[in-house]
């Protein structure tokens, strides 16, 4: 994808904040080969420095790759305070001149306890690596015990009408709490596609081949939730993809759906579904749909599954 139309993007998102507010731009220390999201980002700030404090960057780090000899970022994590450092400190390297807002572990590390983690991206911090510290994929327990060392900031979990689980409802409710107001970034809003107005043949390969929602078997029983998605759409008179989003932000008033495009028109698209406007009865009709939905495969590869809701 050439960068300028990455770059014409990502200028009008980030122009979309408010007097006051920061729109949050979501990376990873894994998003490409060799910190590949993080320099571009890097080269965008340096072209435009004077968005750079209007944009807070979430940086999802502590996977292991920047430690000797350990080969790219992966998604085993490591929080050990050697490989945390190594990680933090690789990620601000990656991403000079803007600085690194916030910075998330990318999945938890069950072999280290959440408090010790955390105790090392408190020193960190405070040493000016970065501001505020986030978790990805956590559980609601590890979020409650995590918060008792420092506060969280934001907490990304996938939340589509196809990603709505017991545990989903769990994270959201802690993070609502007076003691903890974490804000929710929900990644993968619109369904990695099922939710975005193209055809299954349009959804790109990789994600039918990885995610097995999305293979043959599965989608046959999936696609049925599109379908009354599309038809919900109709009635309410939006594209599917705001539909979702206006769904996803009804879940909580901490939400932040982060749904990723590289094309200024999709982006558009989804900013409108700020202004969407859903009755009561179809909030109720939407959620109804969901939580009766049977969603046939698991979110993420059989490989990857012990790392959901660390």
């Amino acid at each position: 994808m050439p960068a300028r139309q990455c770059f014409e993007t990502l200028k009008y998102v980030i122009q979309q904040a408010k007097p006051g507010e920061k729109m949050v731009i979501n990376s990873a220390e894994f998003y490409g080969p060799d910190s590949a999201n993080l320099k571009l980002l890097s080269r965008f700030f340096t072209r435009y420095p004077e968005l750079s404090e209007q944009a807070l960057v979430v940086v999802k780090g502590g996977m292991g790759g920047f430690k000797a000899n350990a080969g790219p970022p992966s998604m085993q994590p490591d929080s050990s305070s050697e490989a945390l450092r190594l990680s933090v400190e690789g990620n601000a390297k990656a991403l000079s001149p803007k600085r690194m807002d916030v910075f998330e572990l990318g999945r938890i590390d069950k072999s280290v306890p959440i408090e010790e983690a955390m105790k090392t991206l408190v020193k960190l911090r405070d040493e000016g690596w970065f501001d505020y510290i986030g978790l990805s994929e956590c559980s609601a327990a590890t979020l409650e015990r995590a918060v008792t060392v420092s506060p969280i900031l934001t907490v990304e979990i996938e939340i589509s009408p196809m990603a709505w689980e017991e545990e989903t409802r769990k994270v959201l409710a802690v993070a609502e709490k007076p003691g903890v107001n974490a804000a929710i970034l929900a990644y993968s809003p619109m369904g990695r596609g099922a939710f975005v107005g193209i055809s299954y043949e349009d959804i790109p390969a990789i994600v039918k081949k990885m995610f097995p929602r999305f293979q043959e078997e599965n989608w046959a029983n999936n696609k049925k939730l599109q379908d009354k998605l599309k038809v919900l759409a109709e009635q309410c008179g939006v594209p599917i993809n705001q539909l979702a989003l206006a769904w996803v932000l009804s879940t909580s008033p901490n939400v932040v759906p982060i749904p990723g495009t590289t094309k200024l028109a999709n982006a558009e698209s989804n900013f409108a579904a700020i202004s969407v406007e859903l009755s009561d009865e179809d909030l109720a009709e939407m959620t109804k749909i969901v939580e009766e939905a049977e969603i046939h495969g698991q979110r993420f590869p059989e490989a990857h599954n012990h790392l959901n809701w660390g």
